[in-house]
């Protein structure tokens, strides 16, 4: 089981995601993703991942879109990117920076 948590503020949603395993986060994601409104995604602490895995599961929830067509907004954890070899100014628009986290 994932253990993801959901915040809600001033109608916003917003879901963490500590990944135990990528089916289950994705799972989580595709149940959620019409009415979350940022996804902050990252590791459990000292768990080592495969760097192609990560890779493939970043570029899969960046390309993700919601029913009504609209791409996720995402915000990955800075250990999750160091794992997998990304810069964070190497992903896409959808991807939100440290300064604009909520």
């Amino acid at each position: 089981m994932n253990r993801g948590k959901v915040i809600e503020r001033k109608s916003i949603c917003i879901i963490i995601i500590a990944i135990i395993d990528f089916s289950s986060a994705v799972d989580l994601i595709v149940r959620t993703m019409d009415f979350c409104d940022l996804y902050r995604i990252g590791l459990l602490i000292g768990k080592k991942y495969d760097a192609k895995k990560l890779n493939t599961f970043v570029e899969f929830v960046c390309a993700m879109k919601t029913k009504d067509n609209k791409k996720l907004t995402v915000y990955f954890r800075d250990s999750l990117l160091k794992q997998a070899g990304i810069r964070r100014e190497d992903l896409p628009e959808n991807c939100v920076n440290r300064e604009e986290k909520i």
